[in-house]
């Protein structure tokens, strides 16, 4: 999935996407696009916007933004 369809994707607020990157459960939950949760491994980070979500270094110190091409979503 590319970068922008990942954003859009988190956008609509309709799904809860999970994926595995470095051997670690992950996902991203978004209630609306001001309450959006990244989880990593057990580790939360809550952001209240769609670009903090997509930019925040959180998976071992890298982006959605950064991922997104390299690993799979379900949804």
């Amino acid at each position: 999935m590319n970068t922008q369809e990942l954003r859009e994707l988190i956008s609509t607020g309709l799904y809860d996407i999970e994926f595995d990157y470095s051997g670690k459960q992950c996902s991203v939950c978004a209630f609306s696009k001001e309450k959006i949760s990244l989880a990593h491994d057990g580790d939360v980070l809550n952001v209240d916007t769609v670009d903090k979500a997509m930019d925040a270094p959180f998976f071992d110190g890298r982006s959605l933004a950064e991922i997104a091409s390299e690993v799979e979503f379900e949804y």
